[in-house]
């Protein structure tokens, strides 16, 4: 069932020049998956949205620590949507597609 993985980061905050705070890459840790399909509709839905969905997967719940970005097969990932069902949970990711094409 757990036939892959992914890396889940965390983001931190860190100051900057100016006294601002920008997000970088904090710690990551490589958990279990399962790769799950996307449905047409559930990937037309999220461009309509003004998002474009890459992949989504399936892993244990209590592995997941509200991290918003993940890494898989070498590629960073924005997590767009998590959908707990008992205690397995789902995670869709891609990234905005607010002014392209």
């Amino acid at each position: 069932m757990w036939d892959e993985q992914i890396e889940l980061i965390k983001a931190n905050q860190e100051d900057d020049e100016a006294g601002d705070y920008k997000a970088a890459e904090g710690q990551s840790r490589k958990v279990f998956i399962t790769k799950k399909e996307i449905s047409q509709n559930e990937f037309y839905k999220a461009h309509s949205e003004g998002f474009k969905i890459a992949l989504k997967f399936e892993m244990n719940a209590f592995e997941y620590e509200n991290e918003m970005k993940v890494k898989y097969e070498g590629i960073a990932y924005n997590v767009i949507r998590t959908f707990q069902k008992d205690e397995l949970i789902e995670i869709t990711v891609g990234s905005e597609t607010h002014g392209t094409t």
